[in-house]
């Protein structure tokens, strides 16, 4: 299913913001992230001291060799796909440079699969999958130590959520131990349509704004009308586009009412790829400072 297909999800998004996502509720959704059959040991569980913390708590580093088969574990639509890099290490400039999969299981629960090897990506944003489904080849790019598959679950902002998977004893991996997958692909028409997720309503409280219109986690395409709140006192809003690990390529910018709302019309036409997206508030029309922006895929044209 092509990219288009969005639009198709993006018609089933809820009337308001969601609240923000506490942990994964249903184990039976999910399987181990590689193919039924296939035994892998757990390099580093959650809470893991050499990398697994803060915002990545709960994830797991699977002990998969470079060309091994990830697959999809649950079924979702695909919402960012990068697949380019070619270098890893353990270079701090490696950190926001691994090839990445992320899919939308609805609901604010994302799946992510990083370190994934250069030009294997299956699947591409705006697909539908289902369980099981291939998706890439684990790798070695990005801030690694050694070929291995980081997989995590993570609400529409990015912060790691905790998870269980159905095929595991206990729902949750333990470092140190390995795991055979039971995780087959499932048949198209067990699977209905996603409800895509959309951001939480204080998304961007860092930057002074609270969401009041429904805007989606991580995808984006045409034109998305966005209503808020300022948080303090501030003449201007802005909505912004801005490359990973870079500058600012395109905003929209409005005057905030009297009544501390504004409105706001946000283009992404002609703009496609990875990027990161935010709102803030400016103290004069030239000039803005953000903390907070979430990464987003732009499907074009």
């Amino acid at each position: 299913m092509r990219a288009a297909s969005f639009a198709i999800v993006l018609a089933l998004v809820g009337c308001h913001p969601e609240p923000a996502v506490q942990a994964v509720q249903s184990c039976e959704a999910f399987r181990l992230p590689y193919p039924a059959g296939l035994q892998y040991d757990v390099l580093q569980g959650n809470g893991g001291s050499f990398s697994h913390f803060e915002r990545n708590q709960y994830a797991w580093d699977f002990a998969m060799p470079q060309g091994a088969v990830v697959a999809a574990a649950g079924s979702g639509a695909v919402v960012d796909v990068i697949d380019g890099f070619t270098v890893g290490g353990l270079r701090d400039e490696l950190r926001t440079r691994a090839n990445t999969v992320v899919i939308d299981h609805g609901r604010g629960v994302l799946s992510q699969y990083l370190h994934l090897a250069p030009g294997t990506a299956t699947v591409r944003p705006g697909q539908l999958v289902v369980r099981g489904t291939p998706i890439a080849k684990s790798g070695h790019t990005g801030f690694s130590s050694e070929p291995h598959l980081h997989f995590e679950f993570v609400d529409p902002v990015g912060h790691s959520l905790p998870g269980c998977l159905g095929d595991v004893s206990g729902g949750v991996p333990k470092q140190g131990s390995a795991y055979v997958s039971a995780n087959r692909r499932e048949p198209s028409d067990r699977n209905p349509l996603p409800i895509i997720s959309v951001l939480p309503s204080r998304a961007f409280e860092l930057n002074g704004v609270e969401l009041q219109s429904v805007v989606p986690a991580r995808m984006h395409g045409g034109a998305l009308r966005i209503s808020g709140r300022a948080l303090w006192r501030a003449p201007y809003a802005i909505a912004f586009i801005a490359e990973r690990g870079g500058g600012t390529v395109r905003s929209s910018i409005v005057r905030v009412t009297d009544a501390s709302t504004f409105e706001l019309i946000m283009n992404f036409r002609g703009v496609a790829g990875p990027y990161r997206f935010g709102l803030a508030l400016m103290e004069n029309a030239a000039q803005f400072l953000w903390k907070e922006s979430v990464p987003v895929f732009v499907v074009g044209p």
